[in-house]
């Protein structure tokens, strides 16, 4: 998926980008200006988003092929799709310091918490926001701030005391490439299927599979996957 292809719901897309309230534009322009790259699953709502995010005083666009460049990333899905999960998750492995903004209408807990694995830390809820609200939170984001809906922080809270019950370490050691590998066997795919979308070859994956399989201590990929999901990190 490249930034002109991969989603900012219509409403979001098509509404007039808002100005920044002046003392937060005058407090991000002061600063150096934070690079900013957008993923979204449609051209327009690519288009749309890099033409209003240029508005504002303090951000700096890239575009998709400079993602490697920028220090964060506003990325739009509906639902939190596994396409934009599994860009998100490749964008980690190679910047792992980057930050995500996400604008979506809704995400299930799992796909929030794989989200938050892969460098989000703000969620906006589309029905509830204009450009000016995404362009406020990048500007959070560089000082340090995160904006999470309340129905969302429950969410994590609530997985945090299961995963507290339910096992010990930091994700079972798990990176986010072999992550998103387990959510694509989980969703039925096979290892062609996955080698292809990923743009890896079947060995490489038999081989992170294989990995995952001896890391966890488990007997086969489906036992793998099961592990991961009990854990909720699925």
């Amino acid at each position: 998926m490249s930034g002109h292809d991969p989603a900012v719901p219509p409403r979001c897309a098509s509404a007039p980008p808002t100005p920044v309230a002046p003392e937060a534009m005058a407090e991000t322009h002061a600063c150096d200006p934070v690079s900013v790259v957008v993923l979204s699953e449609d051209r327009l709502t690519y288009e749309g988003a890099v033409a209003a995010l240029s508005e504002y005083p303090g951000i700096r666009m890239l575009p998709w092929e400079n993602h490697r460049s920028a220090q964060v990333l506003v990325a739009f899905s509906d639902d939190l799709s596994n396409r934009v999960l599994t860009v998100m998750g490749q964008v980690a492995e190679s910047q792992p310091d980057i930050q995500v903004v996400l604008v979506a209408e809704s995400v299930s807990e799992p796909r929030l918490m794989r989200a938050i694995g892969f460098g989000v830390v703000s969620v906006l809820l589309r029905e509830r926001i204009t450009f000016a609200h995404i362009g406020n939170a990048v500007a959070a984001v560089r000082k340090g701030h995160s904006d999470v809906p309340p129905e969302l922080l429950r969410h994590l809270i609530r997985h945090i005391r299961r995963v507290d019950r339910t096992r010990t370490g930091d994700g079972y050691g798990l990176k986010p490439r072999e992550i998103t590998v387990l959510s694509m066997l989980s969703d039925g795919l096979d290892t062609a299927q996955i080698a292809r979308r990923l743009n890896y070859s079947e060995r490489t994956i038999k081989s992170i599979v294989h990995g995952i399989v001896i890391h966890l201590g488990v007997s086969n990929r489906t036992h793998a996957v099961a592990h991961v999901i009990r854990a909720g990190l699925l």
